[in-house]
């Protein structure tokens, strides 16, 4: 049977929307141009539940000048819209949306753009009370990538669980047939490196057992 014949076929694709117009078109910001500063990239979300859920986006540059000069543009485009409350900072500014009880701190300091939301400050993040490299189990997590391989993405259960169970969640029978699955889970990290001339990607997942303790299987990628 051709594929033009099969049921579903027929059915029109779906039109991504266009990201950088319409940011373009929004804010008047041009990614290309007035983020080529930008370098390495990184993200985190933590919080077990919903009041104390808060977040961070970090990106370093070696062009400070150019990223102040964004994020001056960046601000005088959000104080145009409706709803928003822009302060201006030593450092960046501060955004509240009319009736919402958390906002967003922007920074930019030492090398590095920082957008801290809700229950994050620009200080939680660059000066934490508690690092995670830390914490036991990051520390259990990385080790079992292997030596010369560095974390660059890590997740941990136990917070999402209690994340879930703080939204009410917890009576829907959807939730309980995958509960038993997450209880059993402890992390997922994935790191790369490098193994001669051979460059080296690992997956980790840490499983739980009842006496509190952890085990791990690993996927390797060797290209």
């Amino acid at each position: 049977m051709p594929f033009s014949d099969l049921p579903g076929a027929d059915v029109p694709s779906t039109k991504l929307p266009d990201v950088e117009a319409e940011l373009k078109s929004a804010l008047g910001l041009d990614i290309a141009k007035d983020f080529a500063w930008a370098g390495d990239l990184a993200v985190f979300v933590q919080g077990s539940s919903l009041f104390d859920l808060g977040g961070a986006i970090v990106i370093h540059t070696d062009d400070e000048q150019a990223a102040s000069a964004a994020l001056v543009k960046l601000r005088k485009a959000i104080q145009g819209e409706r709803g928003i409350r822009v302060s201006t900072t030593p450092d960046g500014f501060q955004i509240q949306l009319a009736g919402a009880p958390v906002g967003a701190d922007v920074a930019l300091r030492d090398g590095k753009v920082v957008v801290a939301v809700a229950g994050v400050t620009v200080d939680d993040v660059l000066s934490p009370s508690e690092a995670l490299a830390d914490s036991d189990t990051f520390q259990s997590a990385s080790g079992a990538l292997g030596e010369g391989l560095e974390a660059s993405l890590y997740l941990a259960f136990p917070p999402i669980v209690g994340l879930l169970e703080s939204s009410g969640q917890t009576g829907d029978p959807s939730y309980q047939q995958v509960k038993p699955v997450l209880d059993a889970l402890n992390y997922l990290v994935a790191g790369s490196g490098t193994d001669g001339d051979r460059a080296v990607g690992r997956l980790v997942l840490g499983l739980r057992d009842d006496g509190g303790s952890s085990s791990a299987a690993a996927a390797a990628i060797t290209p």
